[in-house]
């Protein structure tokens, strides 16, 4: 089987996911008290010794890789707006 290294994981997400099914099954808000006092003690309990990483920037992804995902969607509304506004008129004269 996998080492519970690197399965740890998988088997958290089925725990969200067991929880959550069961919660709803019996007719309780999964955004609940007790729900978010259940978890902080398997936080507590099982992932006590976790750190976030000392640099910040550890985890990001690099600047240009950034800019690119940012301005294609921002390049893309003008041109969107830009044909349905020249679909609309060649509509209209018809």
């Amino acid at each position: 089987g996998i080492p519970l290294k690197e399965s740890w994981g998988f088997m958290y997400s089925e725990l969200v996911l067991c929880t959550g099914l069961l919660a709803e099954g019996m007719g309780c808000p999964v955004a609940s008290p007790t729900l978010d006092a259940f978890f902080m003690r398997i936080h507590a309990e099982y992932f006590a010794n976790c750190s976030l990483p000392r640099d910040p920037t550890e985890h990001q992804p690099p600047t240009g890789v950034v800019i690119i995902l940012t301005s294609l969607p921002v390049c893309l509304v003008p041109l969107s707006i830009a044909l349905v506004l020249r679909k609309a008129r060649a509509g209209f004269e018809i």
